[in-house]
């Protein structure tokens, strides 16, 4: 079985199509990149399944390596989606989406906010952790209703081998 992030539009394939709506729309209904959506919200009607956040899976966050006083830096979409899981923070500093990270920069923005580590999540962990700078990490967990996970257990024991 494979997971596909953005598998939606691949339609010649067999598969099980499993769309996730946050727990509240965008408020901009058009697609992106003006909009918040990838694929019109017509779409919701053409997945198998359709989840939203609270019903069907609900995302928790943990706090790894916290410090004293941490920095929020991240360079992903909708940064403030991260809002409900931040704990008291010096400040929040958003770059473009996939932002290639330098020491220099990094090491500034520590002594701008005067903070003893950056906060920052595991996809941008991995473009800083060279750098030797103190990080503290938002771990972020999926968690799926198990009634989810039957349904999936059943498509993928349905002997289609072929998909």
């Amino acid at each position: 079985m494979v997971f596909l992030d953005d598998g939606f539009r691949h339609r010649r394939f067999e598969k099980l199509d499993i769309l996730l709506r946050p727990a509240k729309d965008p408020g901009n209904p058009f697609c992106l990149p003006s909009g918040g959506y990838r694929l019109p919200k017509s779409f919701y009607g053409k997945g198998e399944m359709v989840l939203r956040e609270g019903s069907g899976f609900k995302r928790t966050v943990h706090l790894e390596h916290p410090t004293e006083k941490m920095v929020l830096v991240t360079a992903i979409a909708q940064p403030r989606r991260l809002d409900a899981y931040l704990p008291e923070i010096a400040g929040r500093v958003y770059f473009p989406d996939h932002h290639a990270y330098t020491k220099e920069e990094l090491s500034a923005l520590l002594n701008r906010y005067e903070a003893t580590s950056i906060l920052t999540t595991e996809k941008d962990a991995v473009k800083m952790r060279g750098f030797g700078l103190p990080l503290s990490l938002l771990k972020l967990v999926v968690v799926v209703d198990k009634e989810v996970v039957r349904t999936v257990e059943a498509y993928g024991n349905t002997g289609n081998d072929d998909a």
